[in-house]
């Protein structure tokens, strides 16, 4: 059979115009076999092969092609994403998916999806969170249930940055989100305001981990002007922690580890950590005397070396609460 022309739904995709040579052999086993396929959707293309046998039957597909993100996710859904939008183009692409029955082909199992792709122009939000993606550029390689980030440009506000890594479990179960991040500067401000749902499991979060080692060269922290964050930004639930942290600044280096959790009403940020050569009246300047009101930068002035363990309480609207 070699069709051409023909227009059908697929998963509530439009194909509008699909080809291919098709061969079949209905014996004691069927098999289908598609090649030379060509298809059109109202968003793009693609081409390629595929093959349908077994008792239970499978299809099998070898694409290359692209279209909108929209059409993407109508194969494969990522709950962790809100609103994803943009466009994908891929090569070496695997698609396949077992069915019950070549009477009533429900499907089996998950999709498997595999291959080397290319985002552009997307953007996208992170689950359960304010934080919002207006430009992602990514190289990917997909396999498996596994994403390899090979370059990944991403902006979110004033904030840019180019990522590699890993997303392990990326398609189906827990995500969990490795990456090496290097940016010229940060505002961290709008990273602070992440929203947390109300719930009564303590268990429940945002529903992915993730580990991020940083190389940013600038970091700007309301009046706190840093240079050279090396570090690791991980989680645990939507427990924000950081390990082996170090920033020089106020005319010094901080260093230490550090942990930022949900209270009731507001944040606390918890810290063991240890400074050298830091200026007084710099520290005092960029944290806002820590809510001391008579202490600021023109009356206590010199340099100080010291360790500390401290805990920081925040009100809903990132006020310090200095009791």
């Amino acid at each position: 059979i070699q069709p051409t022309q023909s227009a059908f739904n697929f998963k509530g995709i439009a194909i509008s115009d699909f080809a291919s040579v098709i061969e079949i052999n209905w014996g004691d086993s069927p098999n289908i076999r598609l090649e030379q396929i060509s298809l059109q959707t109202a968003t793009g293309e693609l081409s390629g092969s595929a093959v349908l046998n077994g008792e239970q039957p499978k299809l099998r597909a070898q694409l290359a092609g692209g279209s909108n993100l929209s059409e993407l996710f109508a194969f494969v859904e990522v709950e962790t994403l809100i609103r994803p939008m943009g466009f994908w183009s891929g090569n070496n692409l695997s698609f396949s998916q077992q069915f019950d029955s070549w009477e009533n082909f429900n499907p089996i199992g998950k999709t498997s999806f595999e291959g080397n792709l290319q985002l552009k122009e997307v953007s996208f939000g992170i689950s359960e969170s304010n934080i919002n993606f207006e430009k992602v550029e990514a190289e990917l390689t997909v396999k498996e249930n596994d994403i390899r980030v090979d370059r990944c440009f991403v902006q979110s506000g004033p904030n840019n940055a180019v990522a590699s890594g890993v997303v392990n479990n990326a398609l189906y179960g827990r995500p969990q989100v490795i990456l090496r991040l290097e940016s010229p500067f940060i505002d961290a401000d709008p990273l602070l305001f992440w929203e947390f749902e109300d719930s009564q499991d303590s268990n429940e979060d945002f529903g992915f981990d993730f580990q991020v080692d940083l190389f940013v060269d600038q970091l700007n922290l309301g009046e706190f002007d840093g240079r050279g964050l090396r570090g690791i930004i991980y989680n645990q639930q939507t427990k924000l922690l950081g390990r082996a942290m170090r920033i020089d600044g106020c005319g010094g280096t901080f260093r230490g580890n550090w942990a930022l959790a949900e209270e009731e009403e507001g944040s606390r940020f918890w810290s063991n950590a240890s400074c050298t050569s830091i200026e007084l009246d710099q520290l005092l300047k960029s944290f806002d005397s820590f809510d001391i009101d008579d202490l600021d930068e023109s009356n206590l002035k010199g340099s100080a070396n010291a360790t500390a363990e401290m805990t920081f309480y925040f009100d809903e609207e990132w006020a310090v609460q200095s009791t």
